[in-house]
């Protein structure tokens, strides 16, 4: 069984990302399997995570 979950708002600066990676995280200690998708053009989820181009 799968569950998606969403975050989103359309205003710029209330914590979107920063909920995500956290969400992640919580649910990936717990063993459960995460996947992220950033769709954020400044990708700020991809860089906090440490996915930089070189």
């Amino acid at each position: 069984m799968s569950v998606n979950i969403a975050v989103s708002n359309q205003k710029g600066g209330v914590a979107k990302s920063t909920n995500s990676i956290n969400i992640a995280g919580a649910l990936a200690s717990r063993g459960h399997d995460v996947l992220i998708v950033d769709t954020d053009p400044q990708g700020y989820t991809t860089r906090t995570l440490g996915f930089t181009d070189e």
